[in-house]
């Protein structure tokens, strides 16, 4: 998609740089460095961005949650970056993930959340 900047995604099962997993290691260190630097650097390629959209839990291919820590970084960088974080709950939002929303176990505040129930008929 043009316009679109796809970033890695850190959780437990598969850190993008094969370094260690676990809150706050090295893998959620590097990954969240790269996002900030990616942001910072005018000759990344990259412009500033309308928003940063995330999927707290990832459903599809298992279940791969970005942790907490990771979390409340992504939320120190947009907001220091002026950056909208849409957070979306579609498929682990209203008491799925053992919270009203995933994102709350961070205690982050997301500028935007993506909600969606199915209605019975």
């Amino acid at each position: 998609m043009p316009g679109v900047q796809f970033l890695p995604y850190p959780n437990n099962n598969h850190q993008p740089f094969n370094l260690a997993a676990g809150e706050g290691g090295q893998g959620d260190q590097a990954v969240m460095s790269y996002i900030e630097n990616l942001l910072e650097d005018e000759e990344s390629g990259v412009l500033k961005p309308a928003c940063v959209i995330l999927e707290v839990i990832q459903g599809e291919g298992g279940l791969n949650a970005i942790s907490p820590w990771a979390l409340r970084e992504l939320r120190r960088i947009t907001s220091e970056k002026d950056i909208p974080l849409v957070v979306d709950e579609i498929q682990c939002g209203l008491c799925r993930s053992g919270h009203m929303f995933a994102f709350e176990e961070a205690g982050i505040e997301p500028d935007v959340i993506a909600i969606s129930k199915r209605s019975e008929e």
